[in-house]
């Protein structure tokens, strides 16, 4: 009877641990970089005091969404269009916004019609999404290997 109540016993300690719940506290998603815009003579074109800065309520990002580029638009975020307000880094003495990638390809068209295409490569890990490496315009601009700030500035040719 004593092995059977034993037998019993640990059956029950095996279904518990076995019901467990998983600590998503420990999942990670970041597939986010920041982005400041420059032109060719270092002046902010994020900054809203500098006449020829960059509307970012005018930019729009897109992906490819089966097979076709859609525009990014998901009216349950902080940010629906995939990109933050811009704000001032006194760290780099420049706005920069966070650019939040839906894909694993995008395309942001900026205010003055022109675009700037990502590719990114991220780790998936245990349920968590960690950015490895990013590409602009076929150009790697980070890496999480350098161990430098997912951040990156902009140079752009300016009329």
């Amino acid at each position: 009877m004593k092995k059977f109540i034993l037998f019993i016993f640990a059956g029950v300690l095996l279904l518990l641990a076995a019901c467990t719940k998983k600590d998503s506290s420990k999942i990670w998603v970041n597939t986010s970089i920041g982005l400041s815009y420059v032109d060719q003579n270092g002046k902010d074109l994020l900054n809203p005091q500098n006449p020829s800065a960059y509307n970012l309520n005018d930019f729009r990002l897109y992906y490819m969404k089966n097979g076709k580029k859609a525009l990014f638009f998901r009216g349950n975020l902080d940010n629906p269009f995939g990109y933050s307000p811009a704000w001032y880094s006194p760290g780099s003495g420049l706005y920069r916004f966070a650019l939040f990638f839906p894909a694993d390809s995008c395309t942001l068209q900026l205010s003055d019609g022109t675009a700037d295409t990502f590719k990114i490569n991220v780790l998936q890990k245990n349920g968590s999404q960690l950015l490895q490496k990013v590409w602009m315009n076929g150009r790697l601009i980070w890496e999480a290997s350098s161990l430098k700030e997912q951040y990156f500035v902009v140079h752009k040719q300016v009329k």
